[in-house]
């Protein structure tokens, strides 16, 4: 089994272009060995001088890189961990800007403070080799298996609107969640763990703070001079610590961007897995804004239809749409995820793909690019496909008119 394992990694790495394998290599062992940090015991991490096998492969294919274009080799993985807090655009690799959509990412970078950047996670994405425990895939399964033995979509509904809803609890609400909510006593236990303890390095000042945008954790900066949200995509500006103050604090839950959120270390507070942040919480923020937008237009809207075959399905006297909204921060990427997955069978209506409206805020030109990649990769185009995306505000207008 791990022989064919191996055998599909290297086939999907041979239809990435060259440097795409070095960095695809590189953000494998990021994400490999944050994961490796995060699991040891009390969050600590333990120094023994190994790293992932990814990293150093990618070290040694990247030097190699280098070598051939009389550049300086990076000397060690430590090195390259800190190289890859530098723009790509400091990399000197020959990517074809246009078509692969990295004109948009100069300025991206694979480490976030020490954290795996929104492209680093794509990147380690890009041959399925690690997404299963990326998207905490087999949690997912087993929700839905559950959900599908007992005929209730809803609940599966409701756990998911839980979680993107939730990003941090204490000990209490979950009990309370247990307790008030009869439609996820169904899930009662995978609830439980689809969180963890919030981890040390998020301290600050003997306290932990929740982002006002989000609601995910505030991390302090190597310095403690600033708080920042643990997610790169939040607009929620470093709070220093007269901007903390300004704010206020306040305890317990309350509706975002009002206070500062501050749990005390004795709640036993928790916060999502890393991967049902990445590829829940954080986008389905979006899907349910969509949600309440399109509510407002009156359209009837149904999330996460069949057991999540895709996010929204949009109805109304005109006809129906079947929505899935993406935020990934390389179009070429995303471009490539979806042209394999392809869309899901025996649908009724028009298909789109909906990119939430800060991704316009970040690469106004993202649509642009996401076509011209999807294009250029091997099948049918998007029109021969009947595929269309738009940012959301513009799929908002356009669902008035088609709906």
């Amino acid at each position: 089994m791990e022989a064919i394992n191996r055998g599909e990694e290297v086939a999907a790495l041979e239809a990435l272009p060259h440097e795409l394998v070095i960095l695809h290599l590189i953000a494998t062992g990021i994400v490999r060995y944050q994961e490796e940090c995060v699991s040891a015991p009390g969050g600590l991490v333990i120094v023994d001088g190994s790293y992932p096998e990814p990293l150093q492969r990618g070290l040694d294919l990247f030097n190699v890189l280098r070598y051939r274009k009389g550049l300086p080799l990076i000397k060690s993985v430590v090195d390259l961990l800190s190289w890859c807090r530098r723009p790509l655009a400091e990399w000197s690799l020959d990517l074809d800007l246009g078509t692969l959509g990295w004109g948009l990412m100069s300025n991206e970078r694979l480490l976030y403070g020490h954290l795996p950047s929104q492209l680093c996670i794509e990147l380690a994405c890009s041959s399925g080799e690690v997404e299963a425990d990326l998207m905490e895939r087999n949690f997912i399964e087993r929700v839905l298996a559950r959900c599908r033995l007992c005929q209730d979509p809803q609940a599966y509904v409701s756990f998911r609107r839980w979680l993107i809803e939730h990003p941090v609890v204490t000990e209490q609400e979950l009990l309370s969640l247990s307790a008030g909510s009869p439609e996820l006593e169904l899930l009662r236990d995978l609830l439980r763990e689809a969180y963890v303890d919030a981890p040390y390095e998020a301290l600050y000042q003997d306290a932990f703070y929740c982002c006002p945008g989000c609601g995910a954790l505030l991390l302090p900066d190597q310095r403690e001079r600033r708080l920042l949200c643990m997610i790169e995509r939040c607009s929620q500006l470093p709070l220093t610590p007269e901007a903390l103050a300004r704010l206020g604090t306040v305890s317990g839950n309350q509706p975002s961007g009002s206070a500062v959120r501050r749990l005390r270390p004795e709640e036993r507070v928790r916060c999502l897995r890393r991967g049902l942040i990445w590829f829940v919480m954080w986008p389905g923020r979006a899907e349910l804004r969509l949600e309440r937008r399109l509510r407002g237009q009156g359209l009837q809207v149904e999330l996460w239809p069949d057991y999540d075959r895709y996010d929204l399905r949009v109805v109304g006297p005109r006809g129906t749409l079947a929505v899935d909204v993406k935020d990934w921060s390389n179009p070429y990427l995303l471009a490539r995820r979806v042209k394999q997955e392809g869309i899901p069978a025996a649908l009724t209506g028009q298909f789109y793909y909906v990119f939430p409206q800060e991704r316009k805020r970040l690469q106004p030109d993202y649509v642009r690019a996401f076509r011209a990649a999807y294009d250029a990769l091997r099948g049918p185009s998007l029109a021969a496909s009947g595929l269309k995306v738009a940012f959301e505000d513009d799929f908002l207008r356009e669902a008035q008119t088609l709906c």
